[in-house]
């Protein structure tokens, strides 16, 4: 994999205005990686560390 672009921002949360750190990753993934493998894997190593992801694929 390749990361293209790494951009954060610090956003106050919709119900408390605290502060909400906002992480965005743009890769390049080779064409046989498994989308869903991926996903799973990441999704537990989130979970490990209370991390929401959102994995959005790029036309």
């Amino acid at each position: 994999m390749n990361i293209e672009t790494l951009e954060s921002a610090t956003v106050p949360a919709p119900d408390t205005g605290d502060p909400q750190f906002i992480l965005e990753i743009r890769i390049e993934s080779p064409t046989q990686l498994d989308e869903g493998q991926l996903r799973e894997k990441l999704t537990e190593a989130c979970e490990a560390v209370n991390v929401d992801v959102e994995l959005t694929p790029v036309e």
